[in-house]
């Protein structure tokens, strides 16, 4: 008797070990399963040009528009999710006017249209969320947290783009002080879902997924 209950506690004790160790470890193992791609990501035609000041305007605003659709539809169904606006607001750290206020600057509100590539990551990204909403924690971490390089692309976007100031880059160029605090808490939050060990794989699928799309975005070479 004293065996079987030893065995019991000493089973959930394992397991407890484990979930925290998943927990702890999530930040770690969701950026070491996109390392790779985000290498790849950074020798793709548009993010080399834009890394480089020569992309142009043309060519920027396209993908600015990219990004637009995917937004549009990630912001309002992650905020209507009261499960994940309570991780991150988006409504606070909303890119749509942003992307809007940059493509009227620069091609006067002349939206480009939706390219075949990015119609298909929004119905893969929506086919996920239906089968698992916590899906979109691996979307946001890839579209928002490409933020934190943002740094680096203030000059060359300026120079490429013959900007004055951030008006017309602020997407890229134009990141709120708080959000880095509140992205650091997003991380933190994430830990503190109870089924964390069995949503991580979905999350890392579709944190995944998402930039295998988006590398075949920033390959292509807008018309």
């Amino acid at each position: 008797m004293i065996e079987k209950v030893f065995a019991f506690h000493l089973s959930k004790l394992t397991e407890l070990i484990l979930k925290l160790l998943v927990m702890q470890d999530f930040a770690t193992e969701i950026r070491e399963a996109v390392h790779e791609l985000h290498q790849q990501i950074e020798s793709t035609y548009l993010a080399f040009r834009m890394m480089h000041g020569i992309i142009s305007k043309p060519e920027y605003s396209w993908i600015l528009a990219q990004l637009y659709y995917l937004h549009r539809f990630l912001e309002p169904t992650w905020q209507a999710d009261s499960t994940l606006a309570g991780l991150f607001d988006l409504n606070k750290y909303s890119r749509l006017q942003t992307i809007q206020a940059d493509l009227n600057l620069l091609v006067n509100g002349d939206m480009p249209a939706i390219d075949p590539t990015t119609q298909k990551l929004l119905q893969q990204t929506s086919a996920m969320y239906q089968e698992n909403k916590y899906s979109l924690i691996g979307v946001l971490y890839v579209l928002e947290g490409s933020r934190l390089g943002s740094v680096y692309l203030t000059e060359p976007l300026m120079n490429a783009l013959s900007l004055q100031d951030t008006t017309g880059a602020g997407f890229f160029l134009c990141t709120p002080e708080p959000w880095y605090k509140d992205w650091y808490r997003f991380k933190e939050s994430i830990n503190q879902i109870d089924d964390l060990p069995q949503q991580f794989e979905g999350i890392k699928y579709a944190a995944v997924k998402t930039f295998e799309g988006m590398i075949e975005l920033y390959q292509t070479k807008p018309a």
